[in-house]
Order: C-alpha cells, then sequence, then structure tokens
C-alpha cells in the first residue's frame, strides 16, 4: 500500500463524566445502569496509547453516553438515554450544540487536514463492549467492524484481521461482531461524507471481559504496529 496514509484515532464514549447541568435528572438513574450503559471502560486508555504510538490526533468523548451519544446520528432515537429523551426539545438541542456537534467537528477538521495533504484518512473509532447481552453470551474478543460494501475499506481491515490474529492467537478476533460496521455510528455517518479513496473508518470493538486498563498499553502497541504494516 501506499504511505500516504493517515490516521485519527476517537473514542466516542470514553468518559462516565455527567454534566453539570444534568447532575440532578441523571445521577440515581446512571447508578442503575449497567457500566456499558454509561461508558465504554478501557476505550480512553487504549485510543490515547495508540494515538501516540501512531503520533496522530485523538478526539475523546468528554461525557457519558447518558448525556447523548456521540456515536449515534442527530434524530436516532437512542442518541439520549431514557431520561433526556423526555427532557424539553431546548434542553436536547442545546446539547447537542454544546457536546455533539463540536466533537462531530473535530474530527471532521482532523480528517479533512490529512486529506488537504493528498492522504487517505485512517478513521480508528475506540469502543468497548459488555461480554453478555441480554442473557447471550458473545465469544468475540476484539471485533474489526467496516463497511463491506466499501471495497478498500473492507480489503484494508481485512488484511489488518489477519496480522491481529497471528500477533494475537489467544484473542477471537471476527469481522463485524458484535455489531456490523455499517450501522448507525460515527464512521457510518463519515462514510456519507467521503469517497473511500480518501476515508477508511474502522470501528474497534475490545471485550470488556479483557483487562483493557492493564494491557491497554501493549494492546496499542501492537495495534499501532499491525496498522503500520498494513499502510506499508
Amino acid at each position: 500500500m501506499s504511505a500516504s496514509y493517515k490516521f485519527i484515532v476517537t473514542a466516542e464514549h470514553a468518559s462516565a463524566e455527567i454534566p453539570n447541568s444534568l447532575k440532578l435528572a441523571l445521577q440515581t438513574y446512571a447508578a442503575s445502569c449497567e457500566t456499558h450503559q454509561v461508558y465504554d471502560p478501557g476505550t480512553k486508555a487504549i485510543a490515547e496509547e495508540l494515538a501516540h504510538k501512531l503520533s496522530c490526533p485523538l478526539i475523546l468523548g468528554q461525557f457519558s453516553r447518558l448525556a447523548v451519544d456521540l456515536n449515534r446520528s442527530i434524530g436516532n432515537p437512542s442518541q439520549f438515554s431514557p431520561i433526556v429523551y423526555d427532557l424539553c426539545e431546548s434542553e436536547k438541542a442545546r446539547l447537542l450544540t454544546e457536546i455533539f456537534i463540536p466533537f462531530r467537528a473535530e474530527a471532521r477538521r482532523s480528517i479533512e487536514a490529512a486529506q488537504h495533504e493528498d492522504c487517505t484518512v485512517v478513521h480508528l473509532s475506540i469502543h468497548s463492549f459488555t461480554k453478555t447481552f441480554q442473557g447471550k453470551r458473545r465469544d468475540v474478543d476484539l471485533g474489526i467492524l467496516f463497511d463491506d460494501q466499501r471495497p478498500a475499506e473492507e480489503a484494508f481491515s481485512k488484511k489488518l484481521l489477519k496480522l491481529l490474529k497471528i500477533v494475537l492467537p489467544d484473542l477471537e478476533i471476527r469481522p463485524n461482531e458484535p455489531y456490523h460496521g455499517r450501522e448507525d455510528g460515527h464512521t457510518t455517518a463519515l462514510r456519507k461524507r467521503y469517497p473511500e479513496s480518501k476515508y477508511i473508518g474502522i470501528e474497534l470493538e475490545f471485550s470488556q471481559a479483557l483487562d483493557l486498563d492493564l494491557d491497554g498499553e501493549s494492546y496499542a502497541t501492537i495495534l499501532a504496529k499491525a496498522l503500520k504494516a498494513v499502510t506499508r
């Protein structure tokens, strides 16, 4: 592959912080939620280390997904938690204006700055998932999510998958699990804006059964080496 690739790293659900304006409404509700409903544990550490290894922009979500989900499009009913969804429209509009729109805009600025240098951007959106969901156990340890209708993105992702399976043989690494890469999300929205010759969007989904805090640096190091190998 050509050397004209640049990376950006995002972690939409990196924080469990509740905005001050919503603390009264959300704190009790948050305490009753499962952790994965509040934020994605381990993603902040992995994203920070991966961006450092790749020397690329890092964009972290600053607030809990209970306030507004940065990985859902405007109009998606699951963009707001039930408590926030029932608030007045002006309050939800304020959350979009102050939290959602600036996050998405910062990502686009980073992407377009790299594209201006005639580079293809590889956007790595870092997430983690609960091992058991709705009573069913998920067998995957690491999912690589991509759009299989974009040939360049699919080829890139499958090369990455092949390399990671070699260097992480004890992990169950699968394409488009536990979700499909075409489901509504940040990368999906960006694919609509940019051609695949200029944008490759990949979600990396880590199982929360892994010790992401202890081993996050190791996973980031392995990922960075594999990504650099794919882009050579």
